[in-house]
């Protein structure tokens, strides 16, 4: 008993706190709006909305685009963990250079991102308007407040 207890103490101390924690990659979330734009980010081509698994050690740079739209970029970092390395610290030099060289002890911010992309027609909005005929007269409909100018042709 008092082997296979020394065996899990040792595991648990040569392990650091983050990789047992945490894990060595951090979901972040992208939603778009338009939805269904693609998202380049460390290599990779997604759609969105998606999540994605980015390693906690790295800083990224994520792109964000669609046909029509302006691109937009956002920069993703890490960012130390107070709390894991206090833990780290506690339990001695292996579990501080075990996070330190994992990069297990980082949080990437955000962990989710929101992006409005802006039409590249300048000012024009798509608004769908409903046009019928109603015995002599024309009937216009839209879900949205629209200005509509009508010109008459001889």
């Amino acid at each position: 008993m008092f082997r296979i207890t020394l065996a899990i103490l040792t595991c648990l101390t040569l392990a650091g706190c983050g990789a047992l924690f945490k894990g060595t990659t951090q979901s972040v979330n992208i939603n778009s709006s338009p939805p269904n734009s693609i998202i380049e980010v460390d290599g990779g081509i997604y759609t969105t909305p998606a999540t994605i698994e980015l390693a906690r050690k790295n800083d990224y740079i994520v792109t964000i685009s669609k046909d029509g739209y302006e691109s937009r970029t956002v920069k993703i970092s890490k960012q130390v963990s107070g709390g894991i390395v206090i833990l780290d610290i506690l339990g001695g030099l292996y579990p501080l250079l075990i996070d330190a060289i994992m990069g297990t002890w980082y949080n990437l911010s955000p962990s989710s991102v929101n992006v409005n992309l802006e039409s590249k027609r300048s000012g024009a909005v798509d608004i769908p308007v409903n046009i019928s005929a109603i015995g002599e007269g024309i009937r216009i409909e839209s879900d949205a407040p629209v200005t509509i100018r009508i010109k008459k042709t001889e």
